[in-house]
């Protein structure tokens, strides 16, 4: 993952010990116990500023799952790749050339600027040299 220079490291805090109780939302019993550990639990995390660390590595892992997708579709709908894809698949297949050179030559097809791009979700239906 990316680090930052300076990051703080997050302090000792006390750690929730799970609980074990008997409840029946059918039967009614324990249904007050179990409300009351939710909510010490909520307290807990919220005072201790875990919950609002998680809320905020939840963002970030969110932020970084989009962009991952953002530029998986980006490149899946590059007319340069799929110029390139197939050729380069058998080749590979093949052993006639190695997969990290390959995926060189893909991305060096898909960074080039002055390469068009599909709209997104569309599929070439020919292939294109």
């Amino acid at each position: 993952g990316i680090s930052h220079a300076g990051a703080q490291a997050t302090p000792p805090v006390a750690q929730w010990q799970a609980q074990v109780l008997q409840i029946s939302a059918l039967a009614g019993h324990g249904m007050e116990p179990f409300w009351q550990a939710v909510m010490f639990y909520q307290s807990q995390q919220t005072a201790n500023g875990q919950l609002a660390a998680r809320r905020q590595r939840q963002a970030l892992n969110w932020m970084w799952e989009r962009i991952d997708a953002g530029l998986k579709e980006s490149f899946r709908s590059s007319v340069s790749v799929h110029a390139l894809l197939s050729d380069l698949t058998t080749q590979v297949l093949r052993g006639e050339l190695a997969a990290s050179s390959a995926a060189r030559q893909l991305l060096h097809a898909h960074l080039d600027p002055t390469q068009p791009h599909l709209p997104q979700g569309a599929t070439p239906h020919a292939r294109h040299t």
